[in-house]
């Protein structure tokens, strides 16, 4: 037992228990410093190890995956009106589909734009085509940018060399979005104003746009590339449902008709139905709109829409969360369902 003894000088014994209190904390300090630094290390290593050109091609992934889909501007036009838009600012209503292709170049794109009719009311206008072309999307390591090539009029890609693209936008990974701009000169082909004044775009996993170059003042229809102009637009990602609808019917067997498999989609998709057999031969309409409201203190909602043929005015209409994936309605004389598809 280590005895103390009383006196002014510290004993032994305790100047040994010092030291080696002292030795383990100096070597523990240096173990804890060196565990440090070499953690530090192979943090610096790790960061350096990801290439740039590894992150390019990983954000070009990500901007395939998000290019792709239905995209439509139903909400920015219902709005317009409301919001007092002036008329030459004013945007038509567009409808933008990219179908992934087979490409070498990278990931490619069959693009249509088309002015949707009023979906509103049966036998309205046909949808009018308002362009297409190929888009191809690859990984430029020298500038650090992802380029989109576009061939327009085209809707197949043209072979390797075969022809040049009509127009080239740079795209930039800026947090949650892409930004792309279109350089001077790059698409005279397709709106000669264009080509001097670059137009801006954005992409998000929701929504895909123009913005105006802030310096232009060549008017609407120099807005952009591939949109009707103005002072941009923005159109919303369309997720796609299927449906089905019953219709109260005494000429049909139990009462009932029934219309299921019906495919649509959450900005502005429509489909139609009719009644079968008997003289009553009305047809009935669903919409399907994801509302995303400007102003106020409105909640967004995904909103189901019943119309009856010649009436521009909903019959009735039931909402949920915009993020809703089912949403169902039942106004005993037609029931009427839609479902998010997961493909």
């Amino acid at each position: 037992m280590l005895q103390i003894e009383k006196t002014g000088h510290r004993p032994r014994g305790r100047r040994v228990l010092a030291g080696v209190l002292k030795s383990v904390l100096l070597t523990g300090l240096v173990s804890g410093l060196t565990s440090g630094l070499v953690f530090d290390l192979i943090t610096v290593q790790s960061a350096h190890a990801v290439d740039g050109g590894d992150v390019l091609r990983r954000d070009l992934r990500l901007m395939a995956d998000w290019f792709a889909g239905s995209f439509d501007n139903v909400e920015q036009v219902y709005f317009q009106g409301e919001l007092d838009t002036p008329a030459a600012a004013r945007e038509r209503r567009l409808r933008r589909v990219a179908a992934l292709t087979e490409s070498d170049s990278g990931p490619a794109f069959s693009m249509t734009h088309r002015y949707p009719g009023d979906h509103a009311s049966a036998g309205s206008d046909p949808d009018t085509p308002a362009g297409a072309w190929v888009s191809v999307l690859r990984a430029d390591d020298t500038a650090g940018v992802i380029v989109e090539d576009r061939f327009i009029g085209r809707d197949a890609l043209p072979g390797t060399g075969e022809a040049a693209p009509d127009c080239t936008i740079h795209w930039r990974r800026l947090h949650d979005q892409f930004l792309g701009e279109t350089r001077a000169g790059a698409c005279t082909s397709v709106t000669p104003a264009v080509g001097g004044t670059p137009t801006r775009f954005f992409l998000s996993a929701t929504a895909y746009g123009s913005v105006m170059a802030a310096d232009t003042d060549s008017g609407p229809e120099a807005g952009s590339v591939d949109g009707p102009g103005g002072s941009g637009y923005r159109l919303l990602k369309a997720r796609p449902f299927s449906c089905w609808v019953s219709l109260a019917n005494e000429a049909a067997e139990g009462g009932w008709d029934f219309h299921p498999g019906l495919k649509t989609d959450d900005q502005g998709g429509a489909v139609w139905v009719a009644k079968t057999g008997g003289a009553d031969t009305s047809k009935y309409g669903l919409r399907l709109r994801n509302v995303r409201w400007p102003y106020g203190r409105n909640r967004d909602s995904l909103v189901l829409y019943i119309h009856r043929e010649g009436e521009a005015r909903a019959v009735s209409y039931a909402w949920t969360e915009p993020e809703g994936t089912r949403i169902a309605v039942n106004l005993r004389w037609i029931q009427a369902s839609c479902t998010l598809r997961q493909d």
